[in-house]
């Protein structure tokens, strides 16, 4: 049974608002959820193009110092942030619009 793209966008969306809907409820710092998001969301749907090892280099830099910079500090909420980036991202990537 091959499951179509409207289900694979109802699943996601659920999933997406659900881990939202869970940061609200555990008060965690939706500042810090917004601004891991949109850092991380565009590497995320264009990680197959991303052939040079200097873009994978930046990318992997970034993603250790702001993991030492979560743990220093307690932002343990921008790991929501890139988790949202990483589902959005990926879906977007794996069913991109496709021009006629």
């Amino acid at each position: 049974m091959k499951i179509n793209n409207f289900t694979i966008g109802f699943l996601m969306s659920i999933l997406i608002y659900g881990i939202l809907i869970f940061s609200i409820e555990k008060n965690y710092s939706f500042f810090q959820i917004i601004i891991s998001f949109l850092i991380y969301i565009l590497p995320t749907i264009f990680i197959t193009s991303l052939q040079s090892k200097l873009t994978v280099f930046l990318i992997s830099s970034t993603t250790i110092m702001i993991a030492y910079i979560s743990y220093k500090y307690h932002f343990y909420d921008v790991w929501i942030g890139v988790i949202l980036a990483i589902l959005t991202g990926r879906t977007i990537n794996f069913y991109k619009i496709k021009i006629k």
